[in-house]
């Protein structure tokens, strides 16, 4: 009987090493450009894409009304010094969160923009295409 190891390894013989990884279809665009994590952690020019909010109910809806929604792009613009709030753009919004809320919410890091290329951010859920939210 095999045990669970050298069924993972497989009847090749190589008990030490194991297969190597496939190499991703675009190398530039890998998965470490798309890795997720909080938005307290994120560099000043960072953009990342807002994945879920384990806030206060309240916080939540309020932060929402201001377009802090799942999906949406943020960008950090600047970090208050310490333990200082962020200052974050969401769309044409621009808002300054606790540190403390920030280490709250987690984000998908998105690619750094190429220079002179305007980000796209996609619409809040039911803006009319076509029209600025």
């Amino acid at each position: 009987m095999e045990s669970v190891a050298q069924q993972a390894v497989g009847r090749s013989g190589s008990g030490d090493r194991a297969a190597p990884a496939a190499a991703p279809a675009d190398p530039v665009a890998s998965a470490a450009d798309h890795r997720l994590g909080l938005l307290a952690d994120l560099p000043r020019g960072q953009r990342a894409r807002l994945v879920a909010l384990t806030l206060d109910p309240g916080l939540v809806q309020r932060l929402g009304a201001l377009g802090l929604q799942p999906g949406r792009v943020v960008q950090v613009l600047r970090r208050a010094p310490w333990a200082g709030p962020i200052h974050l753009q969401v769309g044409m919004t621009e808002l300054m969160l606790r540190r403390s809320d920030a280490r709250r919410i987690q984000v998908q890091l998105e690619p750094w923009p190429a220079a002179g290329s305007p980000a796209a951010d996609p619409p809040p859920p039911g803006a009319a295409p076509g029209r600025p939210a």
